[in-house]
């Protein structure tokens, strides 16, 4: 359900979501549609070279549809964005690759 509020500050913007692995983007041998039954060989975004992501190599967040609760882009995110994944004590820097 939606329930997860949305914060947001100047800059920065904070919601809780699950940790479920998207191994979307370029096929290897641990992202395929062997290893993953939802694979898409594409990402909403591509690197500067203009192939898709690829998961096995670069950490990267998936962000939530626009929808009437919150919209990604109104906030100025966009793919290539910075995002800090915190979990207990650790924290993991990625980068937005994909959407939905």
């Amino acid at each position: 359900p939606a329930d997860i509020p949305v914060c947001g500050v100047d800059g920065a913007v904070f919601w809780k979501a699950d940790m479920d692995i998207d191994c979307d983007g370029r096929p290897s041998a641990r992202c395929n549609r062997t290893t993953d039954p939802w694979f898409q060989p594409t990402t909403s975004y591509q690197q500067s070279d203009r192939r898709y992501l690829s998961a096995a190599g670069l950490p990267f967040i998936v962000l939530p549809a626009p929808s009437s609760v919150w919209d990604y882009r109104k906030h100025g995110i966009k793919g290539g964005s910075v995002a800090a994944v915190v979990h207990g004590d650790r924290v993991q820097y990625a980068v937005v690759g994909d959407n939905g």
